[in-house]
Order: C-alpha cells, then sequence, then structure tokens
C-alpha cells in the first residue's frame, strides 16, 4: 500500500498540522527490533508508547516466549530492563520525564504494578486484595491510572506519592476498564453493564472524580481509549455489535469517522493537537491511520506488514510508534516521526 505524507510545524512549543498531500511519500517509518527479540511466531519487539523527545517504551518477547521491557532512544540506543525478581515485564507507558509504568509478573505467578524512573529506580505497588493490577498510563506529574481485577476489572489512580485510589463507574455492572490519562488527572476508559447481553459504554472521568458517560447517539457500544490534554476522547463504536466506527467527541461534539475502505475503524491514541493515530480492518489486512483536526485521514502501513500495522501511541509532535506482524507472524516496532 502506498503511504502517504504528513508534516508537523512546531511553533513556539505549540504544534502546528499541516496539511496532508495525498501527492507524496515523504515521511521514512523506521522499523526496528530489539537485540534480543526472538524471532518465532508470537515474538519480537511491540512499541507502546513515546515520549515528547521521541523516546519509546515497549516490551520485546525473547525465543522463550517471555516479556520484558525496553526504551529506544530517539538516537536508537537501546536499554533493556526487567523489574528485579520478576518472571516477565510489561511496559505500557511513559511521561514526559521517561517514567515509565506497567506490570510484570513475579515468580509467585501474581501480576503487579511498577514504575521506573528514568534514572532506572523501580517501585513496585499492587491495588490491595487485588488478583491482578495493570497500569495502562503515566502523566507528567507522576499519576498512574490502570485497572485492577476482583472478579470483574475495576479502576485505580495512584498518585505520584503512592496513594491508590479504587473507583467503578456508577452504571456498570460487569466490569470498568481504564485506556488512558491526561496532565490534568482525566481518566478514560469504558465499563460494562447488561442482565442478559453485555454491552459497553465509554466514560471520561475527571480529576475531581466526576464521571461523564460516553455514549455515541444509536451505538449497542462504546469504547474510548484516549484522551487528551484538552480532554478530548477518541474510540470506537458499533451499532450492531459487529462492524465499528472512530469517534472524536470534542467541545461537546460528537463526530464519525472512517478511512476510505475500512470495514471497522479503531483510533487508540489521541494527542494534545487532536491528531487521532489507530487502525482499520479493509478488505485484505489492517493498516494503519492518522486523522488529523480538519478530517483529514492518512493511511499508512509497514511494506514488510503481512499482519496489519498497529499503531499504539502519538506524541505532542505527532510521532507515532507501535508494532507490525510478518508473514511469519513475528512483530517488529515502527516509529512513524
Amino acid at each position: 500500500m502506498k503511504r502517504v505524507s504528513v508534516a508537523v510545524l512546531v511553533v513556539c512549543g505549540l504544534a502546528s498540522i499541516v496539511p496532508w498531500s495525498n501527492a507524496a511519500d515523504d515521511v521514512t517509518i523506521t522499523t526496528f527490533n530489539v537485540p534480543g527479540a526472538g524471532k518465532g511466531k508470537g515474538q519480537g519487539t511491540l512499541g507502546e508508547g513515546i515520549a515528547n523527545n521521541g523516546t519509546i517504551v515497549g516490551t520485546y518477547i525473547d525465543s522463550a516466549g517471555v516479556s520484558h521491557g525496553f526504551l529506544r532512544s530517539s538516537t536508537g540506543t537501546y536499554t533493556k530492563f526487567d523489574v528485579p525478581k520478576s518472571a516477565s515485564t510489561s511496559p505500557t507507558g511513559i511521561n514526559a520525564a521517561l517514567s515509565v509504568t506497567g506490570s510484570y509478573t513475579d515468580t509467585t505467578g501474581a501480576v503487579r504494578g511498577f514504575v521506573r524512573t528514568s534514572a532506572g529506580k523501580f517501585t513496585t505497588f499492587a491495588v490491595a486484595g487485588a488478583e491482578g493490577t495493570l497500569p495502562t498510563s503515566i502523566n507528567s506529574t507522576g499519576e498512574i491510572a490502570g485497572s485492577f481485577a476482583v472478579t470483574n476489572y475495576h479502576g485505580f489512580l495512584r498518585s505520584a506519592s503512592g496513594t491508590i485510589t479504587n473507583f467503578n463507574e456508577p452504571q456498570e455492572t460487569k466490569g470498568t476498564r481504564v485506556t488512558g490519562l491526561n496532565d490534568g488527572g482525566a481518566i478514560c476508559g469504558y465499563y460494562l453493564y447488561g442482565s442478559g447481553t453485555t454491552h459497553t459504554q465509554g466514560f471520561l472521568r475527571a480529576a475531581d472524580g466526576t464521571f461523564t458517560k460516553i455514549d455515541v447517539s444509536g451505538s449497542a457500544d462504546t469504547y474510548v481509549t484516549g484522551v487528551n490534554l484538552n480532554n478530548d476522547v477518541a474510540g470506537s463504536y458499533s451499532t450492531n455489535g459487529t462492524l465499528y466506527h472512530g469517534f472524536l467527541l470534542s467541545s461537546g461534539t460528537y463526530t464519525s469517522f472512517d478511512p476510505s475502505g475500512s470495514l471497522s475503524t479503531f483510533p487508540t491514541a489521541v494527542n494534545s493537537a487532536g491528531v487521532i493515530a489507530g487502525y482499520f480492518a479493509n478488505a485484505t489486512k489492517n493498516p494503519g491511520f492518522l486523522r488529523n483536526p480538519n478530517g483529514n485521514i492518512l493511511v499508512f502501513d509497514v511494506a514488510e506488514d503481512a499482519g496489519g500495522t498497529w499503531p499504539t501511541a502519538i506524541n505532542p509532535k505527532g510521532a507515532v510508534t507501535g508494532y507490525y506482524i510478518d508473514s511469519n507472524g513475528v512483530n517488529h516496532g515502527f516509529l512513524r516521526p
């Protein structure tokens, strides 16, 4: 698939989106593999988050199927890490100070959370009584948000000092899942409900703990997967439980969108400039996409992605990371600057 271009102009620290052109392909996607990553099906390298300065955090899976953490600097230097005394380590988020959060499995099989500072110091934690603690995001103040399991899933917010606050969306009956956290302390996610058939609705939890329901009109299910500093949220919805469309909620207005040829659309992140990253399914595979605030959609993929291109994160400058799957089922990281 032909890739098209995106340019980002930075003026006085603010990102201004330049209209995307379908006429030229002047952006080079960098693919990468962490040294030591396995080369078998289901193994390899997965980009999970990207900081303001271009540092990527992610997971690599070795030839034994064990997950480890890594950082990739903007110059391509790798730092590999594992939580001390862990059986596996799975980072999920990074902030501007290059602190990292994620989960790890300890030697007893328990799944717990961790935070790693830029200096390499680890702090581990778990929600009291949880069967598993799964952080998803860390913001610039050091707050961490995620989900934990006790029968169903529930949300939590961990302060920079270590205090953990548990919460559930008030209307949930079958669980609350957290998917994002912004620098203002707002948390996004979705909840499950229904006495028979299970449905999902999105939510935004403000820093003061109040909830706003995110419900695309006419939808059977709504998933919120990203929130930016302006409290704009992005996600996907379905009217029939089978086919999904992307949406943006900004200043109280819902906007639905799909890339051309999409059978289902899945936004994964939205940055402070309002650019949405995600992937979609077409008749042949799963390409990635970017949608700018003007509604223009750019479709891109990695040439070797027989199994699809999967963007996972976008930073304020518009750089995107994620992973792609080759014809042998091996994962490889990518950076679209």
